[in-house]
């Protein structure tokens, strides 16, 4: 039986003014009044982002959790298998290292546990392979960290631990046994300082020098069987990576080497699509509107995401684009060019459904913005946008879903790109999962 927990009005609180405040180590004063980002140092030279590391509950919606099922049943459908890894905040991984005084800003770190755990089970009852990155961080061995003390990242000891446990997750799906399996070599770098915004800015409040921002760094070498042409099995009939990693600075810094890492646990290559500074939706929104992944998939889709990076923060449609972008079930529209920027089509029957979606592409260009008109009958015209921003990789592929926009008798849709298209650029409407026919 799956255990839910209902935190109602549980939140953050402000530390009680009579509350007692630990000596500083560091001569660090007033960190929990830092902006933009408010800190509390606890023992042996660790640090916390107080409203991040010591949250209480990391929201994951019904909703979220409803469309990251379809985005995996469409997944599937394609052949790729998506394996989902919330990673834990630092407070929840680190309990050891919080000092007393993570009580008065309400933090019980069992309270937490029981969130991420309860997170984790929802996921997999909907049919969502879901990493506990969790329970490996508390069992390292003695003496290794799961995060850098004076950064908000994990450790290599850290990323090691969870790619352990992906690739377990890996190894125990259907299919696994028949891939080709390459070998890895993984060499230790020895202390690798990371540049770190978060150091500087404790810093900044503290006389006294605070530890530097270091891991051990690590890189692994990764050899394919020469008859498999690189990949293995799969990528040889379909020629797709075996793994495709997604995911936050955690899975493109080098010296974490979770690629490598991943690699290793798994015996299968990896190719690293990861973004720094993406947050939770740009790397896999850039991977999935890429060629790479429309000509060939892979056969597994590894998403990384810190466990405070809420999937609904935005609303569904960043959700809602990527459950499109895997299913692509299509039918183009004949659109008309009045520009070079420009595409305008009619709607076949004179009316535009609402639980559609409207792909705008940009054929051989790729581009970080869309405008999107839809027109009724009576001439209203309502506009809707997506926008790339700098941290993602342009696309060529837009998905606009329906419904916040819909309004009755929508018969044309108008789509401005942010650049010149290439001729092969086109208009299309597209079914979800529930209205596929």
């Amino acid at each position: 039986m799956i255990r839910r927990l209902t935190l109602g009005l549980l939140m953050l609180l402000p530390a009680a003014p009579a509350m007692a405040q630990e000596a500083s180590a560091y001569g660090c004063n007033r960190l929990e009044e830092a902006t933009p980002t408010p800190y509390i140092e606890g023992r042996d030279g660790v640090f916390f982002r107080l409203n991040l590391d010591l949250r209480l509950r990391h929201t994951v919606t019904e909703g979220s959790i409803e469309l990251m099922a379809r985005l995996s049943e469409a997944l599937a459908a394609r052949g790729t298998t998506l394996i989902y890894v919330p990673v834990p905040s630092k407070g929840l991984a680190m309990p050891e290292s919080l000092p007393e005084q993570a009580a008065g800003y309400g933090f019980d770190h069992d309270v937490a546990v029981g969130v991420y755990e309860d997170t984790v089970a929802r996921l997999r009852e909907v049919g969502v392979i879901t990493v506990d990155a969790l329970t490996p961080l508390l069992n390292l061995e003695e003496g290794q960290l799961a995060f850098i003390p004076t950064d908000h990242h994990w450790s290599s000891a850290g990323s090691r631990a969870v790619a352990a446990a992906v690739g377990r997750a890996v190894a125990e799906t259907p299919g696994y046994a028949g891939l080709e399996k390459v070998t890895t070599e993984t060499r230790s770098l020895g202390p690798q300082e990371i540049p770190s915004p978060v150091r500087r800015e404790i810093q900044a409040m503290c006389r006294g020098t605070i530890p530097p921002s270091v891991t051990e760094a690590f890189e692994t070498e990764v050899t394919v069987p020469a008859a498999s042409g690189g990949g293995g099995i799969f990528a040889a009939e379909a020629g797709g990576p075996a793994i495709a990693l997604v995911g936050t600075s955690m899975s493109r810094t080098p010296a974490f080497d979770f690629e490598g890492f991943l690699a290793e646990s798994a015996k299968l290559d990896v190719a690293n699509y990861a973004v720094i500074g993406g947050n939770q939706y740009g790397a896999i929104v850039s991977y999935l509107m890429s060629d790479e992944f429309l000509s060939a998939g892979p056969k597994y889709l590894v998403w990384e995401n810190p466990i405070y990076n809420n999937l609904g923060e935005f609303g569904e449609l960043p959700m809602r684009e990527l459950v499109a972008a895997a299913i692509d079930n299509c039918t183009p529209l004949e659109a008309e060019r009045p520009d070079d920027r420009t595409l305008v089509a009619e709607v076949p029957g004179g009316e535009l459904p609402a639980d559609v979606y409207v792909r705008a592409d940009a054929g051989t260009t790729r581009g970080r913005a869309i405008e999107i008109g839809f027109v009724t009958q009576e001439g209203l015209r309502i506009a809707a946008s997506i926008e790339r921003t700098q941290r993602l990789e342009p696309t060529r592929l837009f998905y606009q879903y329906m419904e916040p926009f819909w309004e009755p008798g929508i018969s044309s849709v108008e789509v401005q790109f942010d650049r010149a298209v290439s001729g092969d650029a086109s208009l299309a409407i597209c079914k979800d999962q529930e209205t596929a026919s």
